[in-house]
């Protein structure tokens, strides 16, 4: 149960109802006896009898005048409205004796803002009469009706009163016959409430599935609860499931106990990966039987395997069925783990030895401080090197062995570790079969260590000889304030000298403690020059807090103004940028177009060469025709031959020279057109670079003329030899018929 610090020196209101039957005496009790333990064990009571009209067995015939410092935060009145609701729930009479021994229950149980009516057979009628008294009474925090029947009725009109209350932070309705079907409406109005830091709902009869909704709804949207207890409410997996989702958006979840929901080891995977995320400090997962399996999760999760840091400090994995095996598993993790301070580990069966990382975790851990191996089927053979471990853990306090069977041969080995040991203050060896050797054993401990407090040795085989050992140990250790001895068949005279030195050092104990909290008093104390300096330097830092708020308040409009020319710089350099780019694309579609024309220009030429072949290939046959022709006429004078001859070469010749001009004619064009072409790309070229450098000046720029005039030069030389080209007579060969 989770309790919460409050304020001890607040005074509580305490309200005397108006009634005839009961009188207010002024009190004569001294001031500093009226927080004693003998004043509130005997309330002050003044009996008056009175009679009564009427006979009826049913009213009250008898009144007591209670003094009104006997109960805090709650009048006589508002106990005998609860007295009576409980009655009228129970079905009985209500009867005035019977009355008294409840105002004396509520006198004892009814201090330090506590509310307490556990195990008391109220029901839902009572639990209403408490949601009306609590709704507006400031002085209770904390609500236990615990293992009563208040049933979902009870606990839904107990909460709509409590649904603007402020003052209530913590509330235990465990076991009070809650069904899955009221759940849903309970957790409805726990939705809304701003005030409760702790709830305990844990019950016999179980919530399922029904209240794994219930309970996802709750932890998504419930910004307050920090302490959150569902044990016995038989959620199963598919419940936990729906828990995990509700907690996966959860942010103040700072203990969660899910101790006998028996959900296996399948879903612990996803317990552990969900935690990592949560600033989840307490986890309680006993009695689920998780295995050795679920055991490695837990692992994976404590040596930070998972994504997340992992911030539980409490892990209790009691009654889980685990073995050596998922203890070695576990304690290799903690060994390296940061945060964990407290690990129980109570009825799991560990027969086949602590496993052999338990001494590398005694030695490396520096962190855990409580460990308790309560029923675990222990042997002396199964501690191993435990008191070498021992002798150099520099962390654990709590240490306990309760209910296993170590017998003297491990009270030996811890004893060993104990001489060394600075640390250990709570040692728990109850039930564990030792006798006078074990004993004697711990006493000579005891002379060594002078760290140990408390030693717990119930419920052994310790003698006569062991207590007196003891006994004498007693008188050279002053450190030690406990030992219990019960139920060894030991010697009533060892037990009441082993009880007068303890209290002995206990008064010790409480004289020393004086002299240091005096001097942590002087330590923390400041006089009035100390606190003059203090107020003066405050003063200082403020003025200084002050300058550097001006200061930063203009360096952030110096900040802004660059923000704005920044701005501006960038717009420009924008709007230079898109007409830079503008200018490429024209750029490039010009040079897009210069290369199709060149293009044309190759084809051209190309088509001209082809042609020039052809013609060349037909004055070939022609030459060939002529030959013939002269074979023809081979009988012709010499002289005409000559001639003929002559005639037809010089034809020849003078047709091939007019080909050969108008061919190289052609290619000089082309080679005009080309150059002039590649001249324009590098003039394209240099000026997109101008365009993307513009700082470079104007005196870097080549003086060669633009490619614009010399596709004009080139042009007009074209169509100056293409004008030549045609002026030129075209001559025919001419053949003279000869008879």
């Amino acid at each position: 149960m989770a309790k919460f610090p409050i304020n001890s020196n607040r005074a509580f209101k305490t309200e005397v109802a108006e009634s005839p039957n009961i009188s207010r005496p002024m009190s004569t009790v001294p001031k500093h006896k009226k927080n004693s333990l003998s004043y509130r064990q005997s309330p002050q009571i003044n009996k008056k009898r009175c009679t009564s009209a009427s006979k009826d067995q049913t009213s009250r015939c008898q009144s007591y005048d209670f003094d009104q410092r006997s109960i805090l935060g709650l009048s006589f009145f508002e106990i005998r409205q609860i007295y009576s609701s409980k009655c009228e729930d129970l079905c009985i009479p209500s009867i005035p004796d019977q009355e008294k021994k409840f105002f004396n229950y509520c006198w004892l149980h009814f201090k330090d803002r506590y509310f307490n009516l556990s195990e008391s057979g109220i029901g839902p009628l009572t639990a209403k009469q408490i949601g009306k008294i609590l709704k507006t009474n400031p002085n209770f925090a904390y609500l236990d009706l615990s293992k009563n029947s208040i049933k979902d009725q009870g606990t839904i009109e107990l909460l709509k009163s409590l649904k603007n209350s402020f003052n209530v932070v913590h509330l235990d309705i465990s076991s009070n016959d809650i069904t899955p079907e009221g759940s849903r409406e309970i957790f409805k109005i726990l939705e809304e409430n701003e005030s409760l830091i702790s709830l305990n709902i844990s019950s016999h009869e179980g919530l399922g599935i029904e209240g794994g909704e219930s309970l996802m709804k709750i932890l998504a949207t419930n910004k307050i609860i920090s302490y959150l207890n569902v044990s016995g409410t038989s959620l199963g997996p598919e419940g936990l499931n729906l828990l995990l989702k509700g907690l996966e958006s959860n942010v103040t979840l700072s203990s969660l106990n899910l101790a006998g929901n028996f959900f296996g080891s399948k879903p612990i995977e996803k317990l552990a990966i969900t935690i990592v995320g949560t600033d989840i400090r307490e986890l309680n997962i006993s009695n689920n039987k998780i295995g050795n399996e679920g055991c490695e999760y837990l692992s994976l999760m404590l040596s930070g395997n998972y994504d997340g840091y992992c911030t539980i400090t409490k892990l209790d994995i009691s009654d889980n069925e685990i073995t050596t095996k998922g203890l070695g598993s576990l304690l290799a993790s903690v060994r390296i783990n940061n945060q964990l301070t407290h690990l129980y580990l109570r009825k799991n069966s560990f027969s086949k030895g602590l496993s052999e990382n338990f001494f590398d975790f005694l030695t490396d851990n520096t962190t855990l401080e409580s460990l308790d191996f309560t029923n675990c089927d222990i042997k002396c053979e199964c501690l191993g090197n435990i008191g070498e471990g021992l002798g150099k853990n520099k962390c654990l306090k709590n240490l306990v062995f309760a209910g296993n069977k170590i017998k003297d041969r491990g009270v030996e080995m811890i004893g060993y570790g104990l001489n060394k040991n600075k640390f250990l203050k709570v040692l728990d060896l109850s039930s564990n079969e030792i006798k006078n050797k074990g004993a004697i054993i711990l006493a000579k401990t005891l002379r060594v260590n002078s760290v140990l407090e408390s030693l717990l040795l119930k419920d052994n085989s310790i003698k006569d000889s062991g207590g007196q050992s003891l006994c004498e140990s007693l008188r050279y250790n002053q450190n030690i304030l406990r030992i219990t001895l019960d139920l060894n068949p030991l010697n009533y005279k060892f037990i009441s000298e082993i009880k007068e030195f303890l209290q002995n050092n206990n008064a010790l104990k409480k004289k020393s403690l004086v002299p240091k909290l005096q001097v942590q008093v002087v330590k923390t104390s400041f006089d009035i020059h100390n606190i003059d300096n203090v107020h003066q330097r405050i003063q200082q830092k403020v003025k200084e807090k002050q300058d550097a708020e001006i200061r930063l308040r203009n360096q952030s409009e110096k900040l802004e103004g660059m923000k704005e020319a920044e701005k501006l710089k960038f717009n420009e350099l924008r709007a230079e940028y898109n007409e830079i780019k503008s200018k490429s694309y024209g750029l490039s579609a010009e040079i897009d177009t210069i290369l199709s024309q060149i293009n044309r220009v190759r084809f051209q030429g190309e088509k001209n060469i082809s042609e020039m072949s052809t013609k060349i290939s037909q004055i070939a046959s022609q030459t060939k025709q002529a030959e013939k022709m002269r074979k023809k006429y081979l009988g012709l004078n010499l002289k005409e031959k000559v001639q003929i001859t002559k005639a037809q070469s010089e034809f020849i010749s003078k047709q091939f020279q007019d080909e050969m001009f108008q061919s190289d004619m052609a290619k000089k064009i082309a080679e005009t057109y080309f150059r002039a072409s590649k001249a324009k790309i590098l003039e394209m070229k240099n000026e997109l670079q101008r365009l993307k450098n513009p700082v470079v000046s104007k005196a870097e720029v080549p003086k060669n003329f633009l490619a614009s005039e010399k596709l004009a030069s080139a042009k007009k030389s074209r169509s100056f030899s293409v004008n030549e080209s045609k002026r030129r007579p075209k001559t025919k060969l001419k053949f003279t018929r000869l008879n």
